[in-house]
């Protein structure tokens, strides 16, 4: 409207007579000393200066007023041109970026295919952003962290999951089944332990005795498969535990405790002792497998109790799968990756691909698994509370 006011009084000043006689002589004074519209300040529209300006106004008024439909289209159609050049890229850049999905895994070999649905694009085909966060000291650390909030999934040992929620934790819940064969622990002692030759024979409890067993943490699979050992013997006794349970943490330091007499035996999965039995460092004196698969998914029960935080898991679930058969169809790079990036040598590797086999469905959980797994784990004193409600432990999201 200014331009135009400034367009207007340019032609006006370019015609002397651009203002009617009576205006230029008189302006609008009649008006102005009548009263009826004088007001404070409004003095400069007097005389023939004034009348002028007041022409000028009114006729730039009325070019807008008539302009108006015309101003209309060309904002309509200039809307979409502005939103995409300055409008988006502003909000794009104040938006807020999700929180990548913190996911735990122990770094061991059965973590290969999580790894190349990492590397190979599976979760960000998704839009998924997902830090790994490795837990060498295995599955009742990363209980610790679930409980903590500082997880949101977990690919961790079965019994370790079933045994916890058993217990009443409500923290997180099974999602999916990760490895469906069974898993190998073996069973050691120190290299220079005479006194142990066997685990029927040497880790017996009797009555003037009770062995210590090395565990990673009380609730982890070292920890529960101790019970389910001492069950499969008939050692378990109401009065008391069948070990004297040794928290130790991590594999080094069960290493080092059977070695220096701290504790008599520990159990670790078989393929990642075997360089330490090889080695002459540590001793086996037997072996135990777990009765169900070895591996679940779990997801934290605050992205399990939402729409948003489900289809998170969903798709993350869908995404290990890819991975699984990416695995199952690059055998040689997998053993490849393990050799190179794991303490495995290349021929233990490759004899550990004959013995796993991973979940064809990542998303499910088989709910026989769960009940035969909380009934062992029953039976050898492991779960204690009888009030819990199998269907709780499970969330589906296939």
């Amino acid at each position: 409207m200014f331009n135009i006011h400034t367009l207007s009084r340019a032609i006006f000043r370019r015609t002397s007579s651009g203002l009617p006689q009576d205006c230029r002589e008189n302006g609008f004074n009649k008006a102005w000393s009548a009263g009826a519209t004088m007001k404070k300040g409004w003095e400069m529209f007097k005389g023939e200066k004034g009348a002028r300006m007041l022409l000028e106004l009114a006729t730039a008024f009325a070019v807008v007023k008539a302009l108006l439909p015309v101003r209309i289209g060309l904002s309509l159609w200039a809307t979409p041109w502005f939103a995409r050049l300055l409008i988006v890229p502003i909000t794009t850049s104040m938006a807020t970026t999700p929180a990548p999905l913190r996911v735990g895994y122990v770094p061991e070999h059965f973590s290969t295919p999580l790894h190349f649905a990492q590397s190979h694009g599976f979760f960000s085909d998704r839009s998924l952003s997902v830090q790994l966060l490795p837990y060498p000291s295995g599955t009742g650390h990363m209980i610790k962290s679930l409980q903590a909030g500082e997880l949101d999934l977990a690919i961790g040992l079965t019994e370790g999951w079933i045994a916890s929620q058993g217990n009443g934790c409500k923290d997180f819940h099974l999602v999916g089944e990760y490895v469906s064969t069974p898993l190998c622990w073996a069973i050691s002692t120190g290299a220079a332990r005479e006194d142990m030759k066997t685990a029927e024979a040497d880790l017996k409890p009797t009555e003037d005795k009770t062995r210590k067993l090395g565990v990673s943490r009380i609730g982890s699979g070292s920890y529960v498969m101790g019970f389910v050992l001492a069950d499969q013997n008939g050692w378990l006794n109401d009065e008391k535990d069948p070990f004297d349970f040794l928290v130790l943490d991590n594999f080094k330091n069960l290493r080092e405790a059977v070695n220096g007499e701290k504790a008599d035996a520990f159990m670790w999965e078989y393929f990642t002792t075997k360089k330490y039995y090889d080695s002459g460092e540590i001793r086996q004196i037997g072996s135990i497998y777990t009765p169900w698969p070895s591996w679940h998914i779990v997801a934290h029960s605050s992205l399990t109790s939402s729409v948003s935080g489900g289809a998170s898991v969903a798709s993350f679930l869908k995404a290990v799968n890819e991975g699984v058969k990416y695995f199952e169809m690059h055998k040689d790079e997998a053993v490849q990756y393990i050799a190179d990036n794991m303490d495995y040598s290349k021929e233990d590797a490759e004899t550990w691909l004959t013995t796993v086999e991973f979940s064809h469905d990542c998303r499910k959980v088989r709910p026989e698994v769960v009940k035969k797994t909380v009934g062992i784990l029953k039976k050898a004193g492991v779960i204690k509370d009888d009030s819990q409600n199998l269907e709780g432990f499970v969330k589906d999201f296939s």
